[in-house]
C-alpha cells in the first residue's frame, strides 16, 4: 500500500459553551480492496510459493494457474481490504484523547490531541520525504508532486505489415543461436531489479515477483524458455489495459489529441526485460553514434545539443545549411511522409534585417507555417540562439513550483539532495 499524505484541519470551537466540539474531517475512500504491503509477511508468501510451484508444469497454457497460485500466496500473507472512512495518522492514543475530551470538554485535552496529530503528520511527512526515490518507485514520487501542484496532472488503428526485406533476412537466421539458449534464475533476478514497484495489469504486483523463492524464479525462467522456443505466448499477455492521456495544450473533445498508454502484465514486462538484456549488447554495437533515443546514458539533451552545434558551426563558418537530400532518402526508404500540420519552419541567422522574413515551403501542396521560436525536444530555439524566450518560460515555471519543491526538504530533514535536484529538473 502506497504512502498517502493528507492535510487534516483540526479545529476547536469554544466560542459557544453549549456547542463545543472538535471538527475532524474524515476522508471517504471508495470500496476498492487494496494490498497492504507494509504489513506483508513475505517469508510466508515465499514459503507458500516454494511448496506449491512444482505442481504446475512450465508451459504457456498454465500461466493462469501460476497467476492464481501467486494470488493465493498473497492472500495468505498480505492483508487486503479498504477503509471507507478514516482519519490519517489516527491511532489508539488519539482515540483515547478524543474520548477523554468528549467526557470532559477540556480545552487542554483538545490541544494535546491537536499537538499529537501534528507531530504524527510531521513525522510521516519527514519519513515520506526521506524515502522518496525515482529509481524504484517513481509513480509515488510523481503522484506526490502532482498533489503539491509541481507536476502537470495526467489526462484508428492501422494494419502494420513487415517489409519484404526484413522477412527475407529473418528466414536466413539460424534456427538456434546463443540468443535462444534457456533462461537462468540469475537472468530473472537481474530483470526483476529493473522492474519498478507499483500497480500492474493482471493483478500480480511486481512486489509479489520480487519476493519469490529459488524454485519459483526457476519456474519463471523455464516458462520463459518454453515461450521463447515454442513461439507460444500466453493469451493473457495479449491483453492490455489502455489509458488515454491528453496531449499538452490540445482540445479534449478530439480523440486524435490523446496518447494511448498500454498497461501490460508485470510478468510480461519481466519477460521483455530478460530478452532486452540479451539483445542490448548486440544492438548497441550496430547503432549509429547519432542515435540518442532508447540508449543507455543518452537522452534528448544529446539531440538538442547536436542541433545547436550544427547551427553554431554554420554561424562561425558563415555557411548556408539546408539538409534535404538525406531526409528525402530516409523517408523514401521507409515509406514515410512528413505531416504538414505538425511541421514548422525557422531560419537561424544573425542578420537582423532578415528577422521578419518567412520561408515558403510546401509539403504535399500545403504551405508550412513559420514559427518565431519553435520548441524542439522541450527547448525553445530563437533565431540567434540566445534562448531568451526559453529562459523566460523556465523562470515563470519556477515561480509557480518553488513553493512545492520547498516542501520536500528542510534544513535537517527531507529528501536527499539528488532527489530534490531531480524533482526540480523534471518539472522544469
Amino acid at each position: 500500500m502506497g504512502i498517502s499524505i493528507f492535510q487534516i484541519a483540526l479545529s476547536v470551537d469554544i466560542s459557544n459553551t453549549e456547542d463545543t466540539g472538535i471538527s475532524l474531517p474524515r476522508i471517504n475512500k471508495p470500496a476498492i480492496p487494496r494490498w497492504n504491503l507494509r504489513k506483508a509477511r513475505w517469508s510466508d508468501c515465499t514459503k507458500y510459493m516454494e511448496d506449491n510451484i512444482n505442481r504446475i508444469p512450465h508451459i504457456p497454457e498454465n500461466y493462469l494457474r501460476f497467476v492464481k497460485l501467486i494470488k493465493k500466496a498473497a492472500t495468505t500473507a498480505v492483508p487486503r481490504g479498504h477503509r471507507q472512512n478514516y482519519i490519517p495518522c489516527w491511532n489508539k492514543e488519539c482515540e483515547l484523547l478524543l474520548q477523554e475530551y468528549e467526557q470532559s470538554g477540556s480545552e487542554v485535552t483538545a490541544n494535546r490531541l491537536m499537538v499529537l496529530l501534528d507531530e504524527k503528520r510531521r513525522n510521516r511527512w519527514t519519513s515520506a520525504m526521506e524515502g522518496m526515490d525515482y529509481t524504484h518507485s517513481s509513480r509515488k514520487s510523481w503522484a506526490l508532486l502532482r498533489k503539491l501542484g509541481a507536476a502537470q496532472p495526467s489526462r484508428k488503428s492501422e494494419k502494420i505489415e513487415a517489409r519484404k526485406e526484413l522477412s527475407e533476412l529473418l528466414n536466413l537466421c539460424e534456427e538456434k543461436t546463443a540468443l535462444m539458449k534457456d533462461f537462468t534464475e540469475e537472468e530473472v533476478l537481474n530483470a526483476l531489479k529493473s522492474v519498478k514497484n507499483g500497480k500492474a495489469a493482471g493483478g500480480v504486483l511486481p512486489k509479489f515477483l520480487k519476493n519469490l523463492g529459488s524454485r519459483s524464479t526457476n519456474w519463471i525462467a523455464t516458462l520463459a524458455s518454453n515461450i521463447l522456443n515454442s513461439h507460444n505466448i500466453p493469451n493473457f499477455w495479449l491483453e492490455s489495459k489502455v489509458i488515454a492521456i491528453l496531449k499538452p495544450n490540445k482540445e479534449p473533445t478530439d480523440s486524435k489529441n490523446y496518447r494511448p498508454i498500454s498497461l501490460l502484465s508485470s510478468t510480461y514486462k519481466l519477460f521483455e526485460r530478460m530478452i532486452l538484456a540479451r539483445l542490448q549488447p548486440i544492438i548497441e554495437a550496430s547503432l549509429p553514434i547519432q542515435q540518442a533515443g532508447f540508449r543507455k546514458n543518452r537522452n534528448c539533451c544529446d539531440q538538442a545539443l547536436a542541433l545547436v552545434t550544427h547551427i553554431e558551426n554554420g554561424f562561425q563558418r558563415q555557411q548556408k545549411l539546408l539538409k534535404v537530400d538525406k531526409l528525402q532518402k530516409y523517408f523514401h526508404k521507409w515509406h514515410l511522409t512528413l505531416n504538414p500540420d505538425k511541421s514548422v519552419t525557422r531560419t537561424f541567422h544573425l542578420n537582423n534585417r532578415e528577422a521578419k522574413k518567412e520561408l515558403e515551403i510546401l509539403i504535399t501542396g500545403k504551405n508550412i507555417a513559420t514559427e518565431d521560436c519553435p520548441k524542439y525536444l522541450g527547448v525553445k530555439f530563437d533565431r540567434t540562439l540566445t534562448y531568451s524566450e526559453h529562459l523566460e518560460s523556465v523562470k515563470n515555471k519556477l515561480k509557480t513550483h518553488n513553493n512545492s519543491i520547498a516542501k520536500l526538504a528542510g534544513t535537517s530533514w527531507g529528501c536527499s539532495t539528488s532527489v530534490t535536484n531531480f524533482s526540480l529538473s523534471t518539472i522544469v
